[in-house]
């Protein structure tokens, strides 16, 4: 059986480690292919991108070799937006697309979003906002020289998510599933829902108990829930 390469794209302030343990949950089919972005983690000597288009134009490039249907693409919150903008981006370079589109706690591009930019905030206002979202280890929220290092990595992922303009495009010809956690205090199901404008194919809408990261405690019911395409 062809293998489905599922590329999964972390969430602001996370590496690839947020996959970690996923491919025991994954259909036999279906082999986990974690992207990690410049200047963070193993490829912490890259400079970070400036803008969230300028982070899709690096990983279009280095995926480039490996992009080899059959794919599909997760995204967790800013890991959304990337997943879908890179689908976008392959598109209009007449690249391959991916097979599905699997995002997570991240609300549909074309509405607004309501909430101060946490890249703007106090340290102390980010660290009570990752306490909220629940999925930073509380051994890095206690450790002054770990949040040393983690704060201006995660302010840069969200200002390239707060500072991101989507641009009107027509819906993908890509299924699109959309997955959010019951009680996650920064997405709304419903803006989940409005993914449904995104794509012209399937889509599919999940809800799990759990917060934001609910992909965390719900990982084995999420992933088992969305129908991976198998190639013929």
């Amino acid at each position: 059986m062809t293998q489905l390469q599922l590329f999964a794209f972390p969430s602001a302030g996370a590496n690839v480690s947020l996959f970690n343990g996923w491919q025991s949950h994954l259909p036999s089919h279906v082999r986990l292919k974690p992207v990690g972005y410049p200047g963070r983690g193993a490829a912490h000597r890259q400079p970070i991108p400036e803008t969230l288009l300028d982070l899709v134009e690096q990983l279009a490039r280095d995926l480039a070799p490996v992009l080899t249907p059959p794919f599909a693409f997760f995204g967790h919150s800013l890991g959304a937006t990337v997943a879908f903008e890179l689908a976008r981006k392959l598109r209009r370079s007449g690249g391959p697309l991916p097979s599905a589109l699997v995002l997570a706690s991240r609300r549909a591009p074309h509405l607004p979003d309501s909430y101060p930019p946490v890249h703007r905030m106090s340290d102390a206002q980010v660290i009570d906002l990752l306490r909220l979202l629940g999925g930073t280890p509380q051994a890095v929220l206690a450790d002054d020289e770990l949040l040393s290092y983690f704060l201006p990595i995660a302010r840069d992922d969200f200002k390239l998510l707060e500072t991101h303009a989507t641009m009107i495009e027509p819906a993908l010809a890509v299924p699109i599933t959309a997955l959010c956690g019951l009680s996650d205090p920064r997405v709304r199901p419903e803006d989940m829902a409005d993914w449904r404008e995104q794509t012209t194919l399937e889509f599919r809408f999940e809800t799990f108990p759990g917060g934001h990261f609910f992909i965390n405690t719900a990982t084995d019911a999420m992933l088992r829930s969305v129908d991976f395409p198998q190639a013929p």
